[in-house]
Formats: C-alpha cells, sequence, structure tokens
C-alpha cells in the first residue's frame, strides 16, 4: 500500500500539513497528500527550495534542521501506527519521476537514520539510470543509493531499464525485494490486446529477479480529447493505450450517476492480474522448495527444468511468446513440481 506519493523534484518540501479549511471540495488538487488538500488549503513548507519551481508562492521556507525534526515525527508516528497493528511491512513510499539527487539523497538518507522509519520501503520510479550509477562524489567507491531504495525501473517493448546484471554491476544485492518494475505504454496493461500479454506480468517480473509491479492507476477514465469519464463508451486512458488504466467501471453504463454508487465493476483484466500474481505465488514457492530440496540432495531437476522454461517464454526482456496454451500449461507444471517435491520432502 502506498503511504505517501513523493518524487526528487519536491521531497524538500514537506506537505503534509492541512492548511484553513475550504468551502468546498477540491476536485483535483495537485500534489495531493492523503487527500487533506481535497477538504484544506495547501500549507507547504520546505528547506533548500528554489525560485520558479512550482507553488514556490505558496511554501514557507524553513531550516534543514526543522524539516529533519518534521519529517522524523511523522514519520515515526506513522510508522509506529503501523508497526502496532503489523502492517509496517505492507506500506512504502513511493518516488514517483523527475530528477533531483541532491534532495532524493537526503530524504532517503534521513529515513534510514532512524530506526524505525528505516523499515519502511522506499520504491522509486526510474526512466534513467541515475539511481545506478549516481555516486555523491566522483571519487566515491559506492554508489550513493546503495541500500536506501527498491529499484523500479520502467519496461516497455520498446524502452527497457533494466537487465538481470545490473545487480552485479551496480553492487545491488540479488534479492527479489529489491527489484520492482513498471510500465508507460505496454500490451501487458492495454485492452486491445491478447489476453496474455496481461497475464505474463508475473512471472515477466520473476524472470527479471524482482517481486513487484506497479499499476499506476485504476479508475483513470478521463479521455484528453472530449473529457469523456465514461470507459464504458469510450476506453481510451491517456497515451498509454486503449483501457490501460481503466481497470475498474462506472456502475452505470451512461456515464457517472447523479447519485453516489460504490458499486464496484471489476474489468476481465482484473481478474487476469490476479491469476498472474498467483502465477508469481507459483513460482516463488517452488524455487523456495527448489532451493530446499538441494540442501537435502533431493533430485529436484525437474522443478529446475520448469524455471528454465519460465524464462524461455521470455525471448527478450521486451519480448515474449503469444502461445498462451503453452503458459497455462506451465501453471498446471508448477503447480505438480510444487506438490511432488513437498511429498519428497516430507518422506
Amino acid at each position: 500500500v502506498t503511504l505517501v506519493h513523493t518524487n526528487p523534484s519536491v521531497c524538500n518540501r514537506f506537505k503534509h500539513l492541512p492548511g484553513a479549511e475550504l468551502d468546498g471540495f477540491a476536485y483535483i488538487p495537485p500534489h495531493s497528500s492523503l487527500a487533506w488538500q481535497t477538504f484544506n488549503e495547501r500549507m507547504f513548507v520546505a528547506w533548500d527550495e528554489q525560485d520558479g519551481t512550482y507553488f514556490d508562492d505558496k511554501i514557507l521556507e524553513i531550516s534543514k534542521d526543522q524539516f529533519e525534526h518534521l519529517v522524523l515525527d511523522f514519520y515515526r508516528t506513522m510508522a509506529k501506527n503501523l508497526e502496532e497493528h503489523g502492517w509496517l511491512e505492507r506500506f512504502y513510499i513511493f518516488f514517483d519521476e523527475t530528477t533531483d539527487m541532491k534532495h532524493a539523497l537526503h530524504f532517503m538518507r534521513l529515513l534510514k537514520s532512524d530506526p524505525l522509519t528505516a523499515r519502511i520501503k522506499i520504491v522509486a520510479c526510474m526512466q534513467g539510470l541515475g539511481y545506478f550509477t549516481y555516486k555523491e562524489h566522483p571519487g566515491d567507491k559506492d554508489y550513493a543509493f546503495n541500500g536506501l531504495l527498491t529499484y523500479m525501473p520502467q519496461n516497455d517493448e520498446n524502452y527497457n531499464r533494466w537487465e538481470k546484471y545490473y545487480f552485479e554491476d551496480y553492487d545491488i544485492p540479488p534479492e527479489r525485494e529489491n527489484l520492482w518494475n513498471y510500465a508507460i505504454a505496454s500490451a501487458r496493461i492495454a485492452i486491445d490486446a491478447p489476453g496474455v500479454n496481461n497475464r505474463i506480468m508475473g512471472l515477466d517480473i520473476f524472470n527479471r529477479g524482482g517481486s513487484g509491479y506497479l499499476i499506476w492507476d485504476t479508475i483513470a477514465w478521463e479521455h484528453p480529447y472530449d473529457k469523456s469519464t465514461n470507459p464504458w463508451r469510450e476506453p481510451f486512458a491517456g497515451p498509454w493505450g486503449n483501457g490501460a488504466l481503466s481497470y475498474f467501471y462506472p456502475p452505470d453504463k451512461n456515464g457517472l450517476s447523479e447519485k453516489p454508487d460504490y458499486t464496484i465493476i471489476p474489468s476481465l483484466r482484473v481478474m487476469t492480474y490476479r491469476e498472474s500474481a498467483e502465477d508469481y505465488d507459483y513460482a516463488i514457492i517452488l524455487e523456495d522448495l527448489i532451493a530446499a530440496g538441494k540442501k537435502k540432495g533431493v533430485d529436484v531437476s525437474g522443478g529446475e527444468q520448469i524455471i528454465k522454461d519460465i524464462e524461455r517464454f521470455f525471448y527478450s526482456p521486451v519480448h515474449w511468446s503469444q502461445n498462451d496454451a503453452w503458459y497455462l500449461d506451465l501453471r498446471d507444471r508448477m503447480a505438480r513440481s510444487i506438490v511432488e517435491i513437498k511429498n519428497i520432502l516430507r518422506n
């Protein structure tokens, strides 16, 4: 679950102070934080604010020390509450795109300086390679962001920002938790594509060595040309592909209801993504059982072949098979191998 949403160019600002109550409802407040700005005026404070930046006329400049105390007090309180409920490991801070290595590095190091807030995962979108390559000083041995974030490079059919050898090349521990992916323009998120393209997300991220996949939105119904808010009639959602971010639909096919109606109409793609997540779970379970079997000297060659076949499905980081029958058979083979290895280990 996203705890808060920020980006490198604004993370020197603290946006979580509610201002005076509004008379009406702010439908789309820019850089909304925890939905407070839909009912309250924006009251931003910042350190090292640059001239000419967005909202500069609405930002109160504070010292770096004040900013650090404010950030740590705020996130400690949230982390403590989440920890008491056993939820802390399930929430993360989402770093959106843009580039500002100085402020991003300061914010991440600040959170990692406290034992409790250090446990909040920071997941950062990457269109470039800055989080891999940046060194605070040219002569530094280590890359500055190592150990501070989970890398989430963009991976579309024609825009690949991840290769498996990056783990070694950039001194990133080769652990699945260190890698997520996201897409912007891809058949994996579009509605007018063979269903197998939506289905392969789980095994795609498994094959890359990762553990997470970001979906930008689930009810982005706005059409940029005629201001449509009815995906039943106009499924286009931005430049990302037809229906790309419309996974849940309004209950009235004629458009938004005059009165609130909280009926949920899921698309087939949502169900497909659920199956995709379970594909990933099967692959992880099988991978773990193979490791356990090897420790006990058990023959797990059948399971190892299935893992290799997952890799076979993906010709390259941006090309994959359309053979849905083979894919579904692969899922069945994973399930059977899981049961087989479990039975062997029990005996």
